[in-house]
């Protein structure tokens, strides 16, 4: 047995943060489906606002943050953390043309049967062909 089976260990979200919340949200919804789950109350003093947004059983946790200074290209080899998420596709051609219709999308490379955008803070992911 392994020890995700041992211990019921599974992937359950990921901490992003944003400029503007609505906004983001609205591109992850438009994007990839994510739909808003429920605010994230906040103790005073904290981020402004953060939001819970599911797609099927994954999670993009959102806190908007005032002041941050946006992704660096130039650093992506140089920064520790994440460097990219990954999302997989079953319809990638025709996920490729509706984003690429999309003008908030940042289109950074394109390989057969995966490309990385970038979102409006600068987060880099990946999308890939999933048949």
């Amino acid at each position: 047995m392994s020890i995700a089976q041992e211990y019921g260990i599974r992937p359950d979200h990921i901490g992003l943060h944003t400029y503007d919340l609505d906004r983001s949200a609205k591109w992850f919804e438009r994007l990839f489906g994510f739909k808003l789950t429920l605010p994230i109350p906040l103790p005073p003093g904290h981020f402004p606002r953060a939001s819970f947004y599911v797609l099927g059983d994954f999670y993009f946790e959102i806190y908007e943050v005032q002041n941050a200074r946006p992704f660096n290209m130039t650093d992506f080899d140089k920064r520790i953390g994440m460097k990219f998420a990954t999302l997989a596709v079953t319809d990638y051609k025709g996920w490729v043309d509706m984003a690429k219709a999309d003008s908030e999308v940042e289109f950074i490379e394109e390989t057969e049967g995966r490309c990385y955008i970038k979102d409006l803070n600068g987060n880099i992911y990946s999308v890939m062909d999933d048949p």
